[in-house]
């Protein structure tokens, strides 16, 4: 065993995972690290600071605890939460892609590997975040996207009671239907014939992809950028043949086309199972508060149309401080968001309620209840009209009642829906 100090200067390898390009990999089979980030510029040393444990999205097969890089500016920065909410920021690393999730559905490869990456990272700040001046007993896990059904499931997992008290999800929960494969050995089996095992029995096959080549194995897996559910796609190809786009009433039906493509493919994969999710735990929450947003400030790129609003992980920048951070990249009203949801965020990590804390807040935020199905709509102009009710309560009704009963057209497997 080494005893001495670690110089944690630069951030170690991601877990392995494709490229964007999907023809090569980057990282390493070594990668099960953690980083840290303590509030600076105080004399005498914390103690019990809340603690905040980031769990990064990336669709189960790419990503890492720092995050994109961009000129050593890396995303998943703590500094900026850490100093402003007066908290201590971790971030972890999980293993992704066949590596973390490949299973064959029995004993042999029981599969979720990247899950249990996840709570022995938990269980590791907990046992040990004291040391930085942490608080064990004030652990909160927060996520995005994939990390954000990731948190939704370890709160449902026995593994963790007693190893933290909170949970953010940013997009995503347990019940998403891109969060479960429903059918792994279909894909092991898969997996298998590209790399040459014999998919015969679940012994002989897991055995083999244990002994198979690492980057084989993750570059047999290709994410098909193009599988959205046939509904969506029939109803937007489909759409364009009725309605020629023909000068500017076609040019506008267009637009109605895609926005309301957008809206339905948001509702199916999103909004449906997180107000689905918020009710559950309504109901069997003993104590705990829940707390419902919607975040709104419209996306940054300047190719998009002005209807697109706020895109898919557009919050994170928001979250870490980037405005702050890199302040030539923002205008003041960005940096307004990012005060307001860093001090939202972090009041919530300390004290279980976002309008009390460290920091102050533009909006008083209720608690989603039965009384008064409450969310915060976050952007920069935020007043007391931000607090509002029932989001798309009509389409909500739509999903849950009516859509199930209707007679289905095909049933798209769970193998196709790929995001």
């Amino acid at each position: 065993m080494i005893i001495g100090t670690l110089k944690a200067k630069e951030f170690k390898k991601r877990c392995m995972q494709v490229k964007l390009t999907q023809n090569n990999v980057r990282g390493s089979e070594d990668c099960l690290y953690l980083n840290i980030w303590v509030p600076q510029g105080r004399r005498e040393v914390s103690t019990k600071l809340p603690v905040m444990v980031y769990i990064y999205g990336g669709a189960f097969l790419v990503g890492g605890g720092q995050g994109a890089n961009f000129l050593d500016n890396y995303l998943y920065d703590g500094e900026e939460i850490a100093v402003r909410g007066n908290v201590i920021v971790v971030t972890i690393n999980y293993r992704v892609g066949p590596l973390g999730f490949l299973s064959t559905g029995d004993a042999n490869l029981p599969g979720n590997y990247g899950l249990k990456d996840q709570h022995m990272a938990i269980a590791w700040v907990k046992r040990n975040i004291k040391a930085f001046g942490g608080d064990p007993d004030n652990i909160t896990i927060f996520g995005e996207s994939a990390g954000a059904a990731s948190v939704s499931l370890q709160t449902l997992s026995p593994k963790n009671k007693g190893l933290f008290k909170r949970a953010i999800s940013q997009s995503g929960v347990g019940l998403c239907s891109w969060a479960i494969q429903r059918d792994p050995l279909l894909w092991a089996k898969k997996l298998g014939e590209k790399v040459g095992c014999s998919t015969d029995n679940t012994t002989v096959l897991a055995n083999c992809l244990r002994h198979a080549d690492p980057k084989e194995l993750t570059l047999s897996y290709h994410l098909q950028l193009t599988h959205l559910p046939n509904l969506l796609l029939f109803s937007f190809n489909h759409s364009h043949e009725v309605y020629p786009a023909c000068g500017a009433h076609g040019a506008h039906w267009q637009e109605v086309v895609k926005k309301t493509v957008v809206d339905l493919a948001t509702d199916y994969i999103f909004l449906i199972p997180t107000q689905v999710a918020l009710d559950l735990h309504l109901q069997n929450a003993k104590s705990g508060k829940t707390y419902s947003y919607l975040f709104s400030e419209p996306s940054r790129m300047p190719i998009y149309p002005r209807w697109v609003g706020a895109d898919h992980a557009d919050d994170l920048q928001y979250v870490f401080g980037k405005p702050f951070a890199t302040p030539l990249g923002y205008k003041p009203k960005h940096r307004t968001v990012s005060k307001t949801m860093i001090a939202y965020w972090t009041n919530f990590a300390r004290t279980g309620d976002p309008n009390k804390g460290h920091s102050d807040v533009p909006v008083s935020w209720p608690a989603y209840t039965n009384n008064g199905k409450f969310y915060l709509d976050i952007n920069h102009k935020m007043s007391k009209s931000s607090v509002k009710q029932d989001l798309r309560s009509r389409f909500v009704t739509f999903w849950n009642s009516v859509y199930l009963k209707l007679p289905q057209v095909a049933d798209i497997s769970q193998s196709e829906l790929m995001f």
